[in-house]
């Protein structure tokens, strides 16, 4: 690990040539990852990631580096080639770091206590369950992966932070086939636990709903077309305000101009129904830690109140360029990465209406209970999503499975077009790319009614 004063003269170096703050971010991350597919397991993988990134600011200039040997010559190396690449003149400032907080996720069983017969099994078990869905499965696969972060940020600030985190994720890919046709279904479950995760819920529900919804699709007609109301499902989890909306409220992409929220911040941007929030503090959320990734605390943050946004996503930084306090949501993939705006946990806050109400207002829509992949447009707020588990609805009654259907629309006008917050409230994890890293994220919803979007289907005319 690194003691308080070598980081204290770490920093010191750094700034020695003119940087205005300076920051040290070791990580020691191990992990254990199992892949089972063909009915068999084909990879149980111990990992390791070790190494410690330093960066300098000046004004909106950053210098970063890092290594992964953990020796005191080696970072004062890195140090001092940082303060060359800064280079203004000399300058000494004192750092006297804080006494160190520690944070740590407990588990009731972490990786280290895992072997390998444990997570073979529960995937063994998960293939056969599966499997004995339906005949029509032909193929499954899964993926189970713990992981142990323990990062240790000091900065010229004084701030002096551990945070020991601990996230599992498993999730399930099934094969349909039926006269030629194939069609997938998937299902996760993850959180900040340990092992404990496994519960027989969770072993059940993975392979059992995942052949679900392959089986489902193979039975499917094709989506209708056309410009029509859509209900989506708190158990869609909110993919569609977090690729749509979240990230257009990230600062930087804000501060860039690649953002349609520019410049709003108290304009009126969706419906008086929603209002969104992003939390890093969620009790055993995928996106949950104690501290971001500039040993700032994670918060509860209101972004969109009634309608009305109040709030972006900050790093240190952008805080800084927009004359704010950071939201503790700077967040980088490890070690390698300089920290950048990011979420955390995303989601519209429940409202008071039920799913048979909003059926009812239907002549002809879409029920959205799953969504699939997609691509936006920050700039624009423009999309398109993939629906992985739709159906018809007619006359408000839910009437058959349906395949092939796309929703297109543009995030901020959805967001208008929001007329009714259900009172549940669904969430999905999964891992947020941007930038070229990846980190942990959870999306959230109730179930919405959108008076109108386009619907792109494969239905074929008469």
């Amino acid at each position: 690990m690194i003691s308080k004063n070598l980081a204290e003269g770490i920093l010191e170096a750094a700034l020695a040539k003119g940087g205005e703050f300076s920051e040290i971010f070791l990580e020691i991350t191990k992990s254990l990852y199992f892949y089972f597919d063909d009915n068999k397991l084909e990879e149980a993988v111990y990992g390791e990631d070790v190494g410690i990134g330093l960066r300098v600011l000046l004004k909106d200039r950053t210098f970063y580096g890092y290594t992964t040997e953990l020796s005191s010559r080696e970072l004062r190396r890195l140090s001092k080639n940082l303060a060359e690449a800064v280079s203004l003149g000399e300058n000494y400032k004192k750092i006297i770091l804080s006494e160190k907080e520690e944070y740590e996720t407990k588990a009731v069983k972490k990786y280290n206590s895992v072997d390998i017969k444990e997570g073979h099994e529960i995937l063994k078990i998960m293939n056969e369950k599966a499997r004995s869905y339906d005949p029509r499965i032909i193929q499954f696969t899964s993926v189970i992966r713990i992981v142990e972060q323990n990062v240790i940020i000091a900065n010229s600030d004084g701030d002096f932070v551990e945070d020991k985190r601990l996230r599992t994720i498993v999730y399930g890919l099934s094969v349909g086939s039926k006269d030629g046709v194939i069609q997938t279904g998937y299902e996760v479950v993850a959180g900040t636990l340990g092992w404990e995760l496994f519960t027989e819920e969770v072993i059940d529900k993975i392979p059992k709903e995942a052949s679900r919804r392959a089986i489902l699709l193979l039975e499917a007609k094709e989506a209708p077309a056309g410009s029509m109301p859509v209900i989506i499902s708190s158990q869609a989890g909110g993919v569609l305000i977090h690729e749509a909306v979240g990230h257009g409220l990230e600062a930087d992409l804000v501060e860039k101009g690649v953002s349609v929220y520019r410049n709003k911040i108290g304009e009126k941007v969706a419906s008086e129904l929603v209002t969104l929030v992003d939390t890093g503090t969620l009790y055993g959320k995928y996106g949950t830690s104690a501290v971001d990734d500039e040993a700032v605390k994670t918060d509860y943050n209101i972004l969109i109140d009634r309608g009305i946004l109040k709030n972006y996503l900050h790093s240190r930084i952008t805080a800084k360029k927009f004359n704010t306090t950071p939201t503790g949501n700077g967040r980088r993939q490890n070690f390698r990465h300089p920290p950048i705006p990011r979420m955390t946990n995303t989601f519209i806050l429940p409202g008071k209406s039920k799913l048979e109400d909003m059926l009812q207002r239907i002549k002809k829509g879409i029920y959205v209970v799953k969504m699939g992949g997609g691509q936006v447009d920050t700039i624009s707020g423009d999309f398109v999503f993939g629906v992985e588990e739709g159906y018809l609805v007619e006359n408000g009654k839910i009437k058959y499975p349906i395949r092939g259907a796309t929703l297109i629309g543009n995030g901020p006008k959805i967001l208008e077009k929001i007329e009714m917050v259900g009172d549940d409230i669904g969430f999905v994890p999964g891992t947020c790319g941007k930038d070229g890293q990846g980190v942990p994220v959870t999306d959230g919803m109730p179930t919405v009614f959108i008076s109108e979007i386009t619907i792109g289907g494969t239905e074929k005319g008469e």
